[in-house]
């Protein structure tokens, strides 16, 4: 964006643009990629909801085991924080704040639909301050209901969450999303035997059925698929990360441990 397009009107968060605009959220949208450039997803089906993200060591000597962009927020909820890294550390302590505090004074565990609303709101408030400014973070949400199942939510610097049952966010997130896009176009109207039609290869076509009964291992296959096709590259273990929120009794929130992660790769060379 040149200085003249804005003329003045980024100065403070508070100031629109002729046309409507707020440059200072902008900003904040385009600080995520910039200050992280990396890629995640999110991938839902009727057994879980899976988080994947590509994750990047800084140095050669750091610690592989202290990079993390998945995390988990109370013991059924799970998130991914994108953007700047102070942003992130400050989203992901308010949110767990939130969810303990809620919990505490409920008796019950806060929802991560209602942990997203929440954390929009209060996303929102920044962009009505001069004083503040927006927090340069992307946000993907995932819990498993015991009710509505797996869910995913994404809530972005300008206050705005919605639930999705495919998101990706980051470097790549529009890239990420044609994959996905391609790979649930096989739907009531749309069988395997016809998918060769359009622009998707019938191999890589799933009909709507088959992703909704997917299980867990195959949910995480899809996703860590996807990521792998976006990014044009072998993944190592080194290279992402995931976590997964099961359907189930009281079952947490939890990160693949390194054997794990190994195994879905192999799944993956295997198929392919």
């Amino acid at each position: 964006m040149s200085r003249g397009s804005s003329a003045g009107y980024d100065r403070h968060i508070t100031i629109f643009s002729p046309e409507g605009r707020l440059y200072q959220v902008e900003y904040a949208f385009k600080a995520i990629t910039s200050a992280a450039p990396l890629t995640a997803l999110a991938v839902t089906s009727n057994s879980c909801a899976v988080l994947v993200s590509q994750r990047k060591i800084p140095e050669r000597f750091v610690d592989p085991t202290s990079v993390s962009h998945i995390h988990s927020v109370s013991r059924g909820v799970g998130c991914i924080t994108l953007g700047r890294t102070g942003d992130c550390v400050a989203q992901l302590a308010r949110m767990r704040e939130e969810a303990a505090h809620s919990e505490y004074k409920l008796g019950m565990p806060m929802g991560a639909d209602v942990l997203a609303q929440r954390m929009a709101s209060l996303a929102q408030v920044y962009t009505q301050q001069a004083y503040m400014r927006p927090l340069a973070v992307a946000t993907l949400l995932v819990a498993a209901d015991d009710e509505r199942g797996p869910l995913v939510f994404r809530v972005d610097p300008a206050g705005h969450a919605v639930g999705f049952r495919a998101v990706a966010i980051g470097q790549r997130a529009q890239e990420a999303m044609s994959a996905l896009e391609k790979r649930y176009k096989a739907t009531r109207t749309t069988t395997l035997a016809d998918a060769g039609d359009g622009d998707i290869d019938p191999a890589d076509a799933i009909d709507a059925s088959t992703i909704a009964n997917m299980d867990v291992n195959a949910t995480i296959d899809l996703a860590l698929s996807v990521l792998q096709q976006v990014l044009g590259m072998d993944l190592t273990t080194e290279d992402f990360e995931v976590g997964v929120a099961e359907v189930g009794d009281n079952i947490p929130f939890r990160k693949l441990d390194c054997s794990e992660r190994e195994e879905a790769i192999r799944r993956i060379q295997e198929a392919d």
